[in-house]
């Protein structure tokens, strides 16, 4: 019989919490009990925040207690009374399996699962009856989700996953697979030599080459690009997926004399790669060419690319979990993206990949693309859009729509683009998202997918001096903005209405696929402008 070496898919990086960018929210509900004891009381406590919140839907209780069914279908913040009963249903009809040291029906279970992940990236050490403990950059991440005064989000973010990633094994204290090399340390390596073999321009590891690093059994970095460059002479760049799928299930190197029923083709070709290029971009040093067919490093990122490739490749074989947790949990200072260093940003690249997607997209395919941004069971179709992770694909969207709506208008998109202007990181704090102009007014554009209370803290505030700035700079009193929110807030729509009653300064605010529609039928700028419901003025 063969040895099951992916009995928990090495490198497939799944996670309960499933969408990444909420690691944020869970971390920050964690937080409070930094330094006590996790156990079973301390779980509950994290479950009735999230569930409050609304991070965390248990949809079952949300079905079959009346006093929680008002929340179906919304993401309205739930009162701390009904949280709690949701935890205490919830408790007793949890399934599933017993899972680190806690019994099947328990919350302590389900966090466990939840923060397997980012514990094993290394932001928190989270372990039954033990001391919680949160990393440097697990804290920033706590930053990430309730701190206003952060700039730049997309840094913090970059930090942990760059920290994480390129110390991540399949081998490990937290993982049962066998390969004992770093693959995100071997993927720098071979795309390296791959541009100093044929330059620059050399697009980097293909899809069908990820296939084969993502199951690869070694960590010799010129043996696998012998490989690579076998395979391209022999067939080409463009590999077939069924061709991938029979390379990688008859290579002694990859998955000879597997079972096939185990490994299905749309895993080994689609779904390890897909979750690959998603969490390699979220490093900050990775860029995806080709219209989504290729990794490659960015040229302003080589130096900290090779510094990781010297420093990082060699394969750690302590199986004590907490001294494993410790060197994941120490940060280098070398691969530190700053929160206040100048983002480098490619405008030209980026005002041609807006153009050209509003030419090649629908509107349909436009709002069906917006409208995945709202959750739920629906998912990207396009095969580049799903490979940027929501923040930043909202605020990309939203550029592509407002070109296409407003062919003749001025356009600035504030995220940072790369080389070939696809969105690497989102808007500073201290600039609007984006902003139109065209000849009958301007329009400052603000989209987030947060939906708790902090979303009215953490934008309205912001949006008001990015607006007031703006009007300011260009002196117009005439500019507004257009607030996109998943779900709106209350307290944001009290605040946005307040702001034009106190300061005139009118937020016009929408849901996400309110305004994709709002914008398919939108002619001109002014067309988006909605006075505030409540007039301040008048009571």
């Amino acid at each position: 019989m063969s040895v099951r070496r992916f009995e928990k898919k090495a490198l497939l990086l799944a996670t309960t919490v499933r969408n990444p960018e909420r690691f944020p929210a869970f971390l920050a509900a964690l937080k409070p009990f930094d330094g006590t004891k996790f156990d079973e009381s301390v779980a509950q406590k994290v479950a009735q925040t999230l569930i409050r919140i609304r991070e965390y839907n248990p949809n079952t209780a949300l079905k079959n207690v009346d006093a929680l069914k008002k929340y179906k279908g919304t993401d309205e913040e739930m009162s701390d009374n009904d949280a709690l009963t949701a935890v205490e249903w919830a408790l007793e009809h949890l399934s599933g399996h017993g899972v680190g040291g806690f019994p099947k029906k328990s919350w302590g279970g389900r966090a466990v699962e939840w923060f397997g992940l980012m514990q094993e990236l290394g932001a928190v050490r989270i372990e039954k009856d033990k001391e919680i403990k949160f990393s440097s950059f697990g804290n920033d991440m706590v930053r990430v989700y309730g701190d206003e005064s952060v700039q730049n989000a997309d840094a913090l973010v970059a930090n942990f996953w760059l920290n994480g990633m390129m110390k991540l094994q399949p081998k490990s204290p937290f993982r049962s697979g066998t390969i004992e090399n770093r693959p995100f340390v071997l993927m720098l390596d071979v795309i390296l030599k791959l541009a100093d073999k044929f330059g620059p321009d050399d697009p980097g590891l293909s899809r069908a080459e990820l296939s084969f690093l993502l199951n690869w059994d070694g960590s010799d970095a010129q043996e696998f690009l012998d490989y690579i460059l076998n395979i391209r002479n022999r067939f080409g760049k463009q590999l077939s997926s069924d061709l991938v799928y029979e390379l990688v299930m008859s290579n002694d190197h990859m998955l000879k004399g597997e079972s096939e029923t185990r490994f299905k083709k749309p895993q080994i070709v689609q779904d390890i790669v897909d979750d690959w290029m998603r969490k390699s971009r979220m490093t900050g040093i990775i860029q995806i060419r080709g219209l989504g067919r290729y990794l490659d490093i960015l040229p302003e990122e080589e130096d900290k690319a090779r510094y990781i490739v010297k420093n990082y490749g060699v394969f750690n074989y302590t199986m004590d979990v907490d001294q494993y947790f410790s060197s994941i949990a120490a940060f280098d200072e070398n691969i530190r993206f700053s929160e206040v260093s100048p983002v480098v940003d490619h405008v030209d690249e980026k005002m041609k990949a807006i153009n050209q997607l509003a030419d090649e997209l629908s509107w349909e395919e436009l709002v069906y693309e917006l409208s995945v941004l709202n959750g739920g069971n629906k998912s990207s179709k396009h095969d580049l859009l799903k490979l940027i992770r929501d923040p930043l694909r909202f605020e990309f969207l939203s550029a592509i729509a407002t070109r296409k709506s407003f062919p003749k208008a001025l356009i600035e998109a504030n995220y940072s683009a790369d080389d070939e202007g696809l969105p690497k990181s989102t808007a500073l704090g201290n600039i609007p998202d984006l902003f139109a102009k065209d000849n009958t007014t301007g329009v400052t554009i603000e989209v987030t997918l947060q939906t708790s209370k902090s979303q009215a803290t953490n934008e309205i505030p912001a949006i008001v001096r990015h607006l007031a700035a703006k009007k300011k700079q260009d002196y117009r009193d005439d500019y507004f903005t257009v607030f996109v929110a998943k779900a709106l807030h209350p307290d944001s729509q009290f605040m946005a209405d307040f702001a034009y009653a106190r300061d005139g300064q009118l937020i016009s605010t929408y849901g996400i696929t309110e305004f994709a529609k709002k914008m398919s039928h939108s002619s001109n700028i002014f067309d988006l402008r909605k006075e505030p419901e409540r007039n301040f003025l008048e009571i």
